[in-house]
């Protein structure tokens, strides 16, 4: 009975920080920078090689404010906590040289809630905040750690099950 309580309270306090994301970020054209947590080779898809996920570590909002019949655009940067982390998925028809650990920058890029409300349960359950499907390669290398520990781990993980399906 405690686990029940206790897991329908993280589920809708999961379901309350979805809620604040999409209230602040809907429709707004934002720079997103996150650190690469993981990179899947997409091999069954014939129009997605490469779905990478990011955990966010800043975003900034364009704000595009009209001035005396000038249109000046400024950033509002907000750097996003360390709390409550923030995933996105990005889904791209091209192998990028990206690298698990590696800080890349995304620019103009406009947050939409997910029309379908199953869909929407899924990116919850999965505690991905938004998908973003690439038509080009936009993304924006800022900075590639010499080692990580964590790319090792991926890397390791992509050759057994290349190992696996070659058998």
């Amino acid at each position: 009975m405690i686990s029940f309580i206790t897991g329908n309270i993280t589920y809708k306090k999961q379901q309350e920080e979805f809620h604040f994301f999409y209230h602040k970020y809907q429709n707004e054209t934002c720079s997103i920078s996150g650190i690469i947590t993981d990179i899947e080779y997409m091999t069954k898809h014939q129009r997605i090689k490469e779905c990478i996920t990011i955990e966010v570590t800043n975003i900034e909002i364009e704000n595009n404010k009209t001035n005396n019949n000038i249109a000046e655009a400024t950033k509002e940067k907000k750097t996003v906590k360390k709390i409550d982390p923030i995933n996105i998925q990005i889904y791209s028809p091209f192998t990028t040289q990206c690298k698990v650990s590696d800080t890349i920058k995304l620019e103009a890029i406009i947050i939409k809630r997910p029309a379908n409300a199953s869909f929407f349960s899924y990116l919850i359950k999965k505690n991905i905040h938004a998908s973003v499907f690439l038509n080009q390669n936009n993304i924006v290398l800022e900075k590639r750690p010499n080692y990580s520990f964590w790319r090792w781990i991926v890397n390791t993980k992509y050759h057994i099950l290349k190992r696996i399906q070659n058998k």
